[in-house]
C-alpha cells in the first residue's frame, strides 16, 4: 500500500507543475506571443525586401556608371586599335592611286590623289585608344582573370593594373613601328613591309589580348551585378517570407475568433492588407526591374559587344588584305587570315539578338567587300591578267577595295553605337528611382502592418482582461 501511494505522488506533482504551466500560458499570453511572432515575422520580411531592392539597384547602378562603362571604353580602344592596324597595312598603297593609267595628266593625279576613298593616317585612332585607356584607368577597374592572359602562362593570373600598365607601354611602340613603315615607304624601301608586319602582329598578339581580358575582367563584373540584381533565390525566400506572414496572420485571426467573442479583429485584417499591397509593390518593382535587365542584355549589351567584336575581325580581314597585296600574293598566311576573320565575322552576324535590319545591311556591304577581293586574288593568281595584274590589283585593294571596307566599317560602328545607346537607356530605365521607391514601399507597408498586429493584439488582450 505505502508503495502505491509512493508510486502516484510523484505523477500527481508533474501533473502539477503542467496544470501551472497551462495557466501561465493562458489565453492572453498565447496571443501575445502569436502576435510578436507574426509582428517579428513581418518585420524580418520587411527589411528584406528593402535590403534587395537597395542592393539590387546599387549593383545595377555599377554596371550602369562604371562596369558597364569599362567594357564600353575598352571595346572602343580594341576597334581603334584594329582599325589602326588596317590603316597601317595600306600605307604602302597611299600612292598607288598615281599609277592610275586612265590619268593622263599631274592635275588629275593630284585630284584623284586627294580624293582617294579612305584615309592613311593611324594618329588619330591611336590617339582615341591611349586617352579611352586613361579612361578606364579613371573609371577604377579591378579584378584578375585565373588563367593566361597575353604574355601570361596559364598558371598566371591576369590583372587589371598590370594590363593597363603594360598597354599604355605597347601603344607607343606599336605607334614607332607604323611611322617607321611610313618613313620607309615615303623612300620606297622594301623594309615598310617588315615593320608593318611588325606593327600587325604587335597589334593583334600583343595589344588586342590585353583589351579582350579587360573586356572580360569587366564583363565578369557586369555579369555578378546582373546575378545581385536578378537572384531567383533570393526572391524565393522574400516569396516564402510573405507567404509565411500571410499564414501567420490568418492563424492568429482565427485563434482570436475561437478565443473571443469578435468574428473578425479590425487591424489584423488592415495588417493582411498591408501585406498584401507591400507583395503587390514588391512584385511589381521586381517583375519591372528584371524585364528592364533583361532587355538591357538582350536588346543592348549582347549586340553591343557582338559587333564590337565583328568589326574589329573585319579590320582584321582588311589588314590581311593590304598585307596579302604587300607580299605579292605570294604568302598564304594572309589569305588564311583573310579566311578566319570573314569566318568569325559571319558567326558574329548569326547572333539572334542582333537587330535583323542592321544584319541585312552589314550582309550587303560585306558582299560586295568580298566581291571586290575576289577579283583582287584573280588578278594576283593571273586569272584574265594581261600582264599588269599587280597594278591592277593594287588599284582595286586602294580604291574600290579601301572604299567598301569604309562603308562596312561605317554600317558596323553605327550598328554597335545604336547597340551601345540601347544598353544604356534599358540600364537607365533598370536604375530608375521609382523601382527602387516601389521596394522601399513596400518595406514601409509591411513595417506598418507589424505595427498593427501588435497594436490590435495589444488592444484585444485589454479587451480580454476586462470581460474576465
Amino acid at each position: 500500500m505505502v508503495n502505491t501511494v509512493q508510486r502516484v505522488a510523484p505523477a500527481q506533482t508533474v501533473s502539477g507543475r503542467s496544470a501551472a504551466v497551462r495557466r501561465r500560458l493562458d489565453t492572453p499570453s498565447r496571443l501575445r506571443w502569436a502576435a510578436l511572432l507574426v509582428a517579428g515575422w513581418l518585420l524580418v520580411a520587411a527589411v528584406a525586401a528593402t535590403g534587395q531592392t537597395v542592393l539590387g539597384g546599387a549593383a545595377l547602378a555599377n554596371t550602369r556608371d562604371r562596369a558597364g562603362e569599362i567594357v564600353i571604353e575598352a571595346q572602343h580602344v580594341r576597334s581603334e586599335v584594329s582599325n589602326a592596324d588596317a590603316l597601317a597595312a595600306a600605307l604602302a598603297f597611299e600612292h598607288v592611286v598615281l599609277t592610275d593609267p586612265d590619268l593622263d595628266t599631274s592635275e588629275e593625279r593630284r585630284s584623284a590623289y586627294l580624293a582617294r576613298p579612305g584615309r592613311t593616317s593611324t594618329a588619330g585612332d591611336v590617339e582615341d585608344a591611349a586617352a579611352r585607356i586613361v579612361r578606364i584607368q579613371q573609371l577604377g577597374i579591378t579584378g584578375c582573370l585565373a588563367g593566361a592572359g597575353a604574355g601570361g602562362s596559364p598558371a598566371t593570373p591576369v590583372c587589371a593594373g598590370d594590363l593597363l600598365t603594360r598597354l599604355g607601354e605597347l601603344i607607343p611602340r606599336y605607334t614607332g613601328l607604323v611611322e617607321t613603315a611610313r618613313a620607309h615607304v615615303r623612300t620606297g624601301s622594301a623594309t615598310a613591309e617588315a615593320y608593318l608586319r611588325k606593327a600587325s602582329e604587335l597589334a593583334r598578339y600583343e595589344i588586342i589580348p590585353r583589351v579582350d581580358n579587360l573586356i572580360q575582367i569587366a564583363g565578369d563584373e557586369v555579369d555578378a551585378d546582373f546575378n545581385a540584381a536578378t537572384d531567383g533565390g533570393t526572391d524565393l525566400l522574400l516569396l516564402l517570407l510573405f507567404a509565411g506572414g500571410g499564414t501567420g496572420l490568418l492563424a492568429l485571426q482565427v485563434y482570436c475568433f475561437r478565443r473571443s467573442r469578435r468574428v473578425f479583429e479590425a487591424r489584423l485584417l488592415a495588417a493582411t492588407g498591408c501585406l498584401l499591397a507591400a507583395a503587390g509593390l514588391f512584385g511589381a518593382g521586381v517583375l519591372l526591374r528584371e524585364s528592364r535587365a533583361q532587355n538591357s542584355v538582350s536588346e543592348g549589351y549582347v549586340p553591343m559587344v557582338t559587333l564590337s567584336q565583328a568589326r574589329v575581325l573585319a579590320s582584321q580581314a582588311r589588314a590581311d588584305e593590304n598585307l596579302d597585296m604587300l607580299s605579292l600574293g605570294v604568302d598564304t598566311a594572309y589569305d588564311e587570315g583573310w579566311e578566319g576573320s570573314l569566318a568569325g565575322l559571319d558567326r558574329a552576324l548569326t547572333v539572334e539578338e542582333l537587330p535583323a535590319e542592321a544584319v541585312a545591311r552589314i550582309d550587303s556591304r560585306l558582299r560586295r567587300w568580298r566581291e571586290n577581293r575576289t577579283e583582287v586574288t584573280d588578278l594576283l593568281s593571273g586569272v584574265g591578267s594581261d600582264g599588269s595584274a599587280f597594278r591592277d590589283a593594287a588599284l582595286l585593294t586602294a580604291g574600290p577595295g579601301a572604299a567598301l571596307f569604309a562603308d562596312l566599317d561605317g554600317e558596323l560602328d553605327d550598328a554597335a553605337g545604336s547597340s551601345t545607346e540601347r544598353f544604356r537607356t534599358h540600364m537607365a530605365d533598370a536604375t530608375s528611382p521609382v523601382l527602387t521607391a516601389l521596394g522601399v514601399a513596400a518595406g514601409g507597408v509591411l513595417l506598418v502592418g507589424s505595427g498593427l498586429v501588435v497594436s490590435g493584439m495589444a488592444r484585444r488582450l485589454r479587451a480580454y482582461r476586462y470581460q474576465r
